[in-house]
């Protein structure tokens, strides 16, 4: 997990401070806001936009899309292996709300939507 300088990212504290016209961008900003993340991951061409840190470790993506394949959750599934992590989230702009089962993880896609509210339970 990384809270580097060099490759730090840059989010506004609250999503309605993003002067940003880039929509994946205020997405992700919005998630961060609501979680209050602190930490990614990369490594190589791999990434997972938040890691929560807190009784347990939770890896969340987000993707500004409706439709969700496989190779959206290449960076999920790479992390998950490596931390020895069976769940991780992939938040999405809409669509259904629906879990995937590859490689031993559990990955749940999750509507922005539905996401932000299970946040407020």
């Amino acid at each position: 997990m990384s809270t580097s300088r060099k490759n730090r990212k840059a989010y506004p504290l609250h999503p309605a401070l993003s002067l940003s016209k880039d929509e994946d961008m205020n997405l992700e900003c919005l998630v961060r806001s609501e979680t209050n993340a602190e930490c990614y991951w990369r490594k190589q061409n791999h990434e997972v936009d938040f890691v929560l840190k807190n009784e347990k470790v939770i890896p969340i993506e987000v993707k500004n899309k409706e439709r969700i394949d496989k190779r959206d959750l290449k960076g999920l599934l790479k992390f998950c292996s490596i931390a020895e992590i069976h769940e991780g989230f992939l938040v999405s702009r809409g669509g259904d709300e629906r879990s995937i089962e590859a490689d031993g993880v559990r990955i749940e896609i999750v509507p922005v939507s539905r996401f932000l509210s299970l946040q407020r339970e």
